[in-house]
């Protein structure tokens, strides 16, 4: 609580200026403006302001945007400066909607209440999804335009290639998963002398991929319920085993030995080197992520495709013969618009609808299929995507401006690429299997106030667990430590309000 408290009070000091062009001295915003946006940049590269599509939205909305584009391993500290500095964009994404942060600023009205907006938005109202709407809300408030998302996106994900050269078929258990990632780190399919079969990396719940075995393995999202109580999926004893499988696979050196110091940007690096063959994330990933190490295999091959090198599958079973996926909230992160620089509901309107006319048909399709003639184009009236490295750097990046295009893909008609399909069929089809954190529709006061402190707690304990720093009954010291420290009143505050919706 301390250290999160001094770095509030120490980011506060600090001046931003790099929305600072075009403010009126009063922090509002006049006709002719540039609209300020910051959002999260997942790509090594942000487009140009002379791209094609940047244009392109400029005349969707007949505003002059000036985005800002931040990487994405450093955007929740660089909102958090932002939040805390004298100036502010015009709109924002924020990405941990139950964050301190960000709860305490909307509770203290930072931010425009978005009800009757999103209402009244002839989009926005007709695309969101209620049952999104509710999972994004504040206290029964929405302070955000939610980024939706299907639910289930997590895999297990490997190269294809690797696997038809060691002869080996697709896995369908979590026994095969570790023969997979054995294979791979022993026996050197690739032929570049890759060292490990695992790639991972540190993340802010501990070890990256790490959550979607422990589902995978029967321990819940996030929170499940037990004996009548909802606590966290790390007091589980099938957690604790998901802990131990990759505890073995980095006591044999099946996963890079690297991965408490380096973030999930890093881990697509090396697996574009070709250092690890497989990865626990989100199976639309391989879309975004492996240009480079396609493009080098095109060096070789001019005909080779995504889906010659990637597959995955999300199906995985546990010992227990059962099916168990993430669910996610149904939304990554939203927009939200500060009243201290919106001023006046024509000014907060005014930015709003930009976000309205993104989710329209012709906003989906700018964010989805980017400019005729540059990012695709018409076959016998149906879009081709022009997969060139414009297309991955513009439409690969704004497309975090969208609201709901990822569940409703506006009006034209194309082709998506054969992984981009697979991908979203296969999304689909595994929302029947999705674990839910059952905690997504509350809040709890002390979660709000306390969470990055506490999690940091379970965070280290993981990977010391794993790097032998730590044994099984400092684990367990670590999750009582984190229940005395005030993990055990998230517990009955979550219960609490658990009981009352019921």
């Amino acid at each position: 609580m301390k250290k999160s408290m001094l770095m509030f009070l120490c980011v506060s000091m600090i001046s931003v200026t790099v929305f600072a062009g075009g403010n009126r001295a009063d922090g509002g915003t006049a006709a002719g403006d540039r609209i300020h946006i910051m959002i999260p940049l997942f790509r090594p590269e942000a487009p140009s302001q002379n791209a094609p599509l940047w244009a392109g939205l400029e005349r969707l909305t007949g505003e002059r945007l000036d985005i800002q584009f931040v990487p994405s391993d450093s955007y929740n500290e660089r909102l958090n400066i932002t939040i805390a500095a004298n100036e502010l964009p015009h709109a924002f994404c924020v990405i941990e909607h139950k964050s301190n942060s960000f709860v305490s600023a909307a509770a203290g009205g930072m931010f425009w209440e978005l009800g009757d907006a999103i209402r009244n938005a002839p989009n926005l109202s007709m695309n969101l999804d209620a049952a999104v709407l509710v999972n994004a809300s504040t206290n029964g408030r929405n302070y955000l335009i939610p980024r939706t998302r299907i639910t289930t996106r997590s895999a297990y994900n490997y190269r294809k290639d690797w696997l038809e050269q060691l002869g080996l078929q697709a896995p369908e258990t979590l026994t095969d998963i570790y023969n997979i990632i054995r294979a791979f780190a022993t026996q050197n399919p690739g032929g570049a002398g890759n060292s490990f079969g695992l790639i991972t990396a540190a993340n802010d719940e501990g070890i990256w991929g790490l959550s979607i075995v422990a589902v995978t393995n029967g321990a819940g999202n996030g929170y499940i319920e037990q004996n009548g109580q909802l606590v966290p999926s790390f007091s589980t004893p099938q957690y604790f085993e998901t802990l131990q499988f990759f505890k073995r696979l980095y006591d044999e050196r099946l996963i890079n030995q690297d991965f408490a110091t380096i973030r999930q940007e890093r881990g697509f690096e090396l697996l574009n080197a070709e250092q690890g063959g497989m990865y626990f994330g989100n199976s639309d990933e391989i879309v975004s992520r492996f240009e480079p190490l396609l493009n080098g295999k095109r060096a070789a091959n001019p005909n080779i495709e995504l889906q010659d090198l990637w597959d995955f599958n999300a199906r995985i079973r546990s010992s227990d013969g059962v099916v168990r996926i993430p669910g996610g909230v149904g939304f990554y992160g939203g927009f939200v618009f500060p009243r201290t620089r919106l001023r006046t509901e024509a000014e907060f309107q005014r930015v709003f609808n930009i976000f309205d006319k993104f989710d329209s048909d012709e906003g989906r399709n700018l964010i989805q299929w980017g400019i005729e003639g540059v990012h695709f184009s018409y076959n016998n009236g149906i879009a081709q995507q022009i997969m060139t490295p414009t297309f991955q750097t513009d439409v690969g990046t704004f497309w975090q401006l969208g609201v709901t295009y990822s569940t409703n893909s506006g009006s034209i008609r194309g082709v998506l690429s054969p992984m981009q399909e697979r991908t979203r069929s296969d999304q689909i089809v595994n929302q029947r299997y999705a674990i839910m954190d059952l905690t997504y529709p509350f809040i709890s006061p002390t979660f709000v106030s306390r969470n990055a402190e506490l999690r940091s707690i379970i965070a280290d304990a993981t990977i010391q667990y794993v790097m032998g720093h730590i044994n099984e009954a400092g684990y367990w010291a670590a999750v009582e430590r984190w229940r005395a420290s005030g993990g055990q009143q998230i517990i009955d505050e979550y219960t609490q309000a658990f009981i009352t919706s019921r």
